[in-house]
């Protein structure tokens, strides 16, 4: 019987850390993701930021890399978890949602030049997907597999699409 209990409550555990953890885990850094791709205009330093050397090699980057690691260090718990349990369903689609979300932020921020596109986009999937349980939306795998095989194809495009938008801003 020993097994059999120890087995269930792994199976709670992770479950728990899918369904719970992770979707509120990922909705406090809101704020923080919704600046990626347009604080320099929300501060109106983007004469300074854009004269720089290679502002769209260097810069862009670097705010989706401080995004992916913003997304992952809220994650580590859950990952800890999938890891120790051996979920690597879990885990890609952890690995599949950090990627989305920073490349959302940034894709919406470049091209709406304010953070209120990404906290309406990033709330309603976040509500229809992780917590409704809509299976296209359910970018986490709260409720699947997270989809790794549509959100890292779309993640990859929401970046080429920033890309474009910052070059397009750096013309003007």
């Amino acid at each position: 019987m020993q097994p059999e209990s120890f087995l269930s409550r792994k199976q709670l555990a992770s479950t728990t850390t899918r369904e719970l953890v992770l979707p509120f885990a990922w909705i406090w850094p809101i704020l923080i993701w919704s600046a990626i791709g347009n604080r320099e205009i929300h501060n109106n330093v983007q004469q300074l930021t854009f004269s720089s050397a290679s502002p769209l090699m260097r810069q862009l980057p670097a705010q989706w890399v401080a995004g992916f690691i913003v997304t992952l260090i809220m994650a580590s718990g859950a990952a800890l978890r999938f890891a120790i349990d051996g979920d690597t369903v879990g885990l890609l689609a952890l690995f599949s949602a950090a990627f989305f979300i920073p490349s959302l932020a940034l894709a919406s921020g470049v091209w709406s030049g304010t953070s209120k596109l990404f906290e309406i986009l990033y709330m309603v999937i976040w509500y229809l997907g992780p917590l409704n349980k809509v299976p296209g939306l359910d970018f986490i795998g709260s409720h699947s597999n997270g989809y790794p095989q549509f959100f890292i194809p779309f993640s990859i495009a929401l970046i080429a699409f920033a890309i474009f938008g910052r070059a397009r801003q750096l013309r003007n």
